[in-house]
């Protein structure tokens, strides 16, 4: 049986990996390449940054 203490541990790191990841995957927040480049969490994980014409 899951107690009460794991399961808001569980909602609690849901809820963080949410708002880590939202950025990337809904656009909301403006991020420069290295803010991409931190939401990576392994070396696999790509992510195409585009340069923007100045």
């Amino acid at each position: 049986m899951v107690t009460k203490e794991v399961l808001v541990a569980l909602v609690a790191m849901a809820t963080w990996v949410f708002i880590q990841l939202s950025c990337a995957t809904y656009g909301n927040v403006s991020l420069t390449a290295a803010d991409v480049q931190r939401l990576s969490w392994r070396e696999s994980w790509d992510f195409l940054l585009h340069q923007m014409g100045s």
